[in-house]
């Protein structure tokens, strides 16, 4: 009885936390895609200078999903998934295979075309001590990204949620409570 319990409360916390995440992954497709279109023209997906190997691979994707008749801008941003957004925000990576390989600099679309995406990261970041910046929000994002996933993927999440890819120094993968990790999809959301 009590494990049913624990499984029926672990259910519920993870969804409430994807009802949270939904808008905040909704708000966040909509700012880029808002700030990209007025730095690129409503094609923006369809240049090829913009992005990484990993963010091209998945505009690719998201375009060959798409019957041709419905291959519009915003029917493309639509197919594109969390993690595009969230790479986005990203440093930057290879572009793509040798002799092709420069790298994409997303700080600089950072500085130049998304920052303004985000009018209340300079108070959420004041109120942490932290520098508002790409590094920052990024993080910010990828923790609310760990947290949909997991939750998706009906992991437990009652004794804190792993966030794969964060190890500790004891080699242990970090963990954050289900209010932090609230905390943070407010954050973004902020």
């Amino acid at each position: 009885e009590l494990a049913r319990e624990f499984y029926i409360w672990d259910r519920d916390l993870a969804a409430a936390l994807l009802a949270d995440i939904a808008i905040v992954e909704v708000a966040l497709r909509k700012t880029v895609t808002a700030k990209l279109t007025a730095t690129y023209g409503a094609d923006w997906h369809r240049t090829p200078s913009l992005f990484a190997r990993r963010s091209a691979k998945a505009t690719t994707s998201a375009w060959n999903r798409l019957p041709k008749a419905n291959r519009t801008p915003g029917r493309v941003t639509a197919q594109l998934m969390l993690g595009f957004w969230v790479g986005l925000l990203d440093a930057g990576a290879e572009m793509g295979p040798a002799p092709f390989d420069d790298r994409a600099d997303y700080e600089e679309l950072w500085r130049h075309t998304l920052s303004r995406g985000f009018p209340g990261g300079r108070t959420q970041a004041r109120a942490l001590g932290v520098t508002y910046s790409r590094g920052w929000v990024h993080s910010v994002a990828l923790e609310v990204q760990g947290v949909r996933n997991r939750a998706a993927h009906h992991e437990p999440l009652l004794r804190g949620i792993p966030l794969n890819g964060q190890k500790l120094p004891s080699g242990q993968t970090r963990r954050i409570s289900v209010q932090d990790a609230h905390d943070q999809i407010r954050r973004l959301a902020a």
